[in-house]
């Protein structure tokens, strides 16, 4: 005959089996989806805004490198055109004669026009430089005016309409 085991004055811990664990509970999948829903939110308005300013900055730099090259290019001209040779339209235009060039074909001197087309285009019409080249977009103002009691000064405005408008008033004096 067998002897039936001794059995432990000890309490058994293991009471119940182990519950195994593979899923997670409804509760924790909704606070991951809202916690990944803000996250993606905030990375959204994040990136809308670097957009945004991107926008801007570029609008403004591309305004102020317009009003620079065409405030360099009517200046220089204006200072280096013939003497007398230098005609204000309706305000809005100019034209001008440069000095003689007779190795680049031009012996009486150039003739160069700078006005607004129907486009809001500053445009330069120089036939040393292939004709028409737009200097600036979305003029909003340019305007030419002689400045009375001084000989050879001439006002220019120059208004690009942009965010943030781009202005440019300058004085030249005519130095031939």
């Amino acid at each position: 005959m067998q002897r039936p085991a001794p059995q432990s004055s000890a309490p058994s811990f293991r009471t119940a089996p182990a519950r195994a664990r593979h899923a997670f509970t409804l509760l924790e999948l909704i606070i991951a989806l809202l916690i990944f829903t803000i996250i993606s939110t905030a990375v959204c308005v994040l990136t809308v805004g670097a957009m945004n300013t991107d926008r801007f900055l570029r609008s403004a730099n591309t305004a102020q490198a317009e009003a620079e090259i065409a405030m360099r290019r009517i200046v220089h001209n204006l200072q280096t055109a013939q003497t007398g040779s230098i005609a204000i339209g309706t305000g809005t235009t100019i034209q001008l004669i440069t000095q003689p060039d007779s190795t680049s074909g031009y012996p009486s001197g150039a003739t160069i026009t700078y006005s607004v087309n129907a486009s809001k285009q500053l445009i330069e019409n120089d036939p040393r430089l292939n004709g028409n080249n737009v200097l600036a977009n979305n003029v909003s103002t340019f305007t030419i005016a002689y400045v009375t009691g001084f000989a050879d000064l001439y006002q220019v405005d120059l208004v690009i309409n942009s965010q943030p408008i781009t202005e440019r008033h300058f004085k030249v004096y005519n130095r031939n």
